[in-house]
């Protein structure tokens, strides 16, 4: 999670970075607008608004392709730590040795299914003595029984 937030931060960081730039074009853009107003020669009008509208264009559609591409980043990114966060739970509700559902997720279950007031049951299975293989013999032995 952590790892996420940081991305995120990040993210954010480069998306306020990305508006200063474009305040600053468009500032730039508004100001040679006013100089335009005051000029006389219609044609020098003409071209200088030209020349600003082409330039505010690019600006704009370099806004466009950056927002896009963090977009994209923290798409893959956010992809990347959900399949992380996956992996993690199907690691914590398994048994490693044997694949076998474990407590936290039988606790999961249940409470699942008390809050929604579904009927289950429940068996526990104890095998008297095990404890006893593994302390005389070691937890590997009693893995492998």
């Amino acid at each position: 999670m952590k790892g996420l937030l940081i991305v995120l931060a990040r993210t954010a960081e480069s998306v306020g970075e990305r508006d200063q730039r474009c305040k600053g074009q468009i500032s730039e853009v508004t100001e040679r607008l006013k100089k335009i107003a005051s000029l006389d020669d219609i044609t020098e009008i003409r071209v200088s608004i030209e020349r600003s509208a082409a330039e505010l264009k690019t600006s704009i559609d370099r806004l466009t392709a950056d927002g896009k591409a963090a977009i994209d980043h923290l798409r893959a990114e956010v992809s990347v730590y959900q399949t992380k966060l996956e992996e993690a739970e199907a690691m914590s509700s398994h048994d490693p040795l044997t694949g076998v559902r474990s407590r936290i997720f039988a606790e999961r279950q249940i409470a699942r299914r008390i809050a929604e007031g579904t009927p289950h049951c429940i068996a526990i299975v104890d095998i008297d003595g095990f404890k006893q293989v593994n302390d005389e013999h070691g937890h590997p032995v009693g893995d492998e029984c």
